[in-house]
């Protein structure tokens, strides 16, 4: 009877730790991954961030950046469905989601998404000040005077730049706008400010609703040219391939990219023109040119001709 009661006890707690072991388990949700930090964005109390930094809604009937964060890698379908809801795709964001610019009115369909599963939506939330801010802003700012900082926003005429320039010198900052520039929907501001006003105005001009990042200024530097040696044996000068005789000379390399600037003297061919859809082996360097998205931009965001230019450009010394 002894017996009979033990095996029982011991198939019960067999049964049990069986079942246990069959219980699945919750899949944690997807992390943003930002240069602020690597947080779920469900829990945003956890990052502690000033109150000046963090922001509700935007002003009635005002169109703004958000995100909207998949449960996992984002389909074709439901980047449709955001374009679908009336949302400017500006930006993916890692893990699994998406930088958009929206109206209100849609935004407020598009928040209701992750309540109900809709498109396996995990979050959606305003594109908060704080995320928009390098975290190296304000690590050279100690007995500094002044810095000089770039602001990049998402705009579509020159009048929401002007707004921006405006909205920087009418503060009470002591700033001065040094450059802008447009490239395509990407409007940048170069502007200095003394180090003593800067946490104010950049927190005042990261409470925008199409700011999309601030940062300390650099100066641009040419050095692709050192390209050479960094991907042969990150030596200087050391360049082991090129020392066997191999240059690529002969070689047709396909670039599938944002498009190629053809008309630029690394590429263009005097005696042949422009390149067209018909292999012309006659060309210089550009043989055939495919607008495979059917844009007819040459190219609008310059990446295809920056890499064009790492696979076939020459040194300006050599032209």
């Amino acid at each position: 009877m002894l017996r009979r009661g033990l095996l029982a006890i011991a198939l019960c707690l067999m049964a049990y730790f069986v079942s246990m072991a069959f219980v699945p388990e919750s899949p944690e949700p997807p992390l943003l991954k930002l240069r602020l930090a690597d947080f779920d964005p469900s829990k945003m109390d956890s990052l502690q961030l000033p109150e000046e930094l963090l922001m509700d809604s935007y002003a009635p009937e005002t169109e703004g950046l958000y995100i909207v964060q998949f449960s996992g890698p984002i389909e074709p379908a439901q980047r449709q469905a955001l374009i679908d809801a009336g949302a400017t795709v500006i930006d993916y964001l890692p893990d699994f989601a998406y930088l958009v610019f929206m109206s209100e009115d849609n935004w407020r369909v598009v928040s209701q998404w992750p309540k109900t599963g809709l498109f396996e939506t995990a979050w959606a939330g305003l594109y908060q000040p704080a995320f928009r801010i390098s975290p190296e802003l304000f690590k050279s700012t100690v007995d500094c005077d002044e810095v000089v900082i770039t602001i990049q926003q998402y705009g579509e005429t020159e009048d929401t730049l002007r707004s921006l320039s405006e909205m920087v010198l009418s503060g009470d900052s002591q700033a001065e706008v040094l450059a802008e520039s447009i490239h395509s929907t990407t409007q940048r501001l170069r502007v200095s400010v003394s180090c003593e006003d800067l946490y104010q105005l950049v927190t005042e001009v990261s409470r925008r609703p199409n700011v999309l990042w601030i940062e300390p200024y650099r100066e641009p530097v040419i050095v692709n040219d050192l390209s050479r040696w960094i991907c042969q044996s990150y030596t200087y000068n050391y360049t082991p391939i090129w020392d066997q005789g191999i240059h690529g000379e002969g070689q047709i390399v396909g670039v599938c990219d944002t498009g190629l600037d053809a008309d630029m003297c690394f590429f263009y061919d005097q005696s042949q023109g422009l390149p067209g859809s018909t292999v012309n082996n006659n060309q210089r360097k550009t043989i055939v040119y495919y607008d495979l998205a059917g844009n007819g931009d040459w190219d609008a965001h310059s990446h295809g001709t920056h890499c064009a230019g790492s696979i076939a450009g020459d040194n300006s010394a050599n032209l």
